[in-house]
């Protein structure tokens, strides 16, 4: 009968793979320590940003509806007095708070 054949393994071969091995748990426990104290951060830091942002646009669309409000407000008040365009224009420049310019144009562009 034949006896089995055994493989010496060098010392180099086992130093190599002790090294690999080593190298792999070492990364992978350094990398799920960071995650595990990163990700909570991330998450706070991602809710916080998204209240502010949420914050931000719920200010900017209340400034809009405020000045439509007040927009509309003035075509009412002008569709009932139908008061003179003096007069509508002094009393929308008066107490606007939402309007930065009134611009009047006549028919022939001047």
């Amino acid at each position: 009968m034949n006896r089995p054949i055994i493989r010496e393994w060098r010392l180099h071969a086992y130093l190599g793979v002790l090294l690999a091995v080593t190298s792999v748990l070492t990364f992978l426990i350094v990398g799920s320590i960071f995650l595990l104290t990163r990700i909570p951060q991330l998450e706070s830091e991602i809710s916080t940003r998204a209240d502010a942002d949420a914050r931000e646009l719920a200010f900017r669309i209340e400034l809009q509806m405020l000045a439509q409000q007040e927009q509309l407000a003035l075509v009412a008040s002008a569709l009932l007095n139908s008061q003179s365009p003096a007069a509508l224009i002094s009393q929308t420049v008066s107490g606007a708070r939402y309007f930065a310019r009134c611009i009047c144009c006549r028919r022939k562009g001047r």
